[in-house]
């Protein structure tokens, strides 16, 4: 099965399950049963499925009420059971509110689900926050508020990029596309580019970010404004010295303002 989404302003997010050998349409799922918004664009990444066929993905500004299916800025856990797609988990943060009063969608990134045991899934979006939550149990919504709040029902959260002022205003460290994991030979390693700052490696160890104070940093930093790095890695297996990683970034120019800069 082939799961597509879509996502633009005003426009309700939309996944489309589709038969990979007719394309006929298999089933089709709304994060928004009412309104607007709530786009599946995870910035050009796609939904994330594990072995058992749930998929999961990340979704943008919106109104949140998951008791009449609105599942404005969360992260979702679908399953295809006949010709319906079915929430089974969701994440939302407790700030959800004050990241839709500063266009700060959650689904700017895509979710990446992280091998081995304690099953684990990391992502971030426009606040420059990570978060680490269980793929068993996503932790749902608590009835904190505010901006600062914390999510107290999951497995971490980090704040990865701070809030950097140029062109005469506060700027959030946007994080697009979503961060990347590899198991090297010594530990495992989570990659994120976030606008406004250099790439930061995570060392990830028993489920958990671990040197989430003093982070890796890589020398070059690009110039301020979107959007930061578009991650991909390769590498052969766990081998040392074989893990490469890829970034997409400006090389001068805000894509945010010029709408087409220069890339490295």
């Amino acid at each position: 099965v082939l799961y597509v989404g879509f996502g633009g302003d005003g426009n309700r997010g939309a996944l489309f399950a589709i038969d990979a050998k007719t394309l006929d349409q298999r089933a089709f799922w709304s994060s928004k049963q009412s309104g607007g918004d709530g786009g599946i664009w995870q910035s050009g990444q796609g939904p994330a499925a594990d072995a058992a066929g749930n998929v999961y993905l990340m979704t943008g500004n919106g109104s949140f009420d998951a008791a009449n299916g609105n599942y404005g800025n969360s992260v979702v856990k679908l399953a295809l059971e006949g010709n319906q797609i079915v929430v089974k988990d969701f994440f939302t943060p407790c700030n959800f509110q004050f990241l839709n009063q500063l266009d700060l969608d959650l689904g700017s990134g895509g979710p990446v689900l992280l091998p081995g045991t304690p099953s684990r899934i990391v992502g971030g979006g426009k606040e420059g926050v990570l978060y680490v939550l269980s793929r068993t149990n996503m932790g749902k919504h608590t009835g904190a508020a505010g901006a600062n709040c914390q999510n107290t029902n999951i497995v971490q959260q980090v704040k990865a990029f701070d809030v950097a002022f140029h062109d005469g205003q506060n700027h959030y460290g946007n994080i697009h596309g979503s961060p990347v994991f590899w198991q090297g030979p010594d530990s495992g390693r989570i990659y994120a580019w976030g606008e406004n700052s250099q790439l930061k490696a995570y060392t990830f160890s028993q489920g958990r970010l671990q040197n989430v104070a003093n982070p890796k940093r890589s020398a070059f930093r690009p110039p301020d404004g979107m959007p930061g790095g578009m991650l991909t890695l390769s590498a052969n297996g766990n081998k040392a010295g074989t893990g490469i990683l890829w970034a997409l970034v400006p090389l001068n120019g805000d894509a945010n303002q010029q709408r087409g800069v220069l890339a490295i």
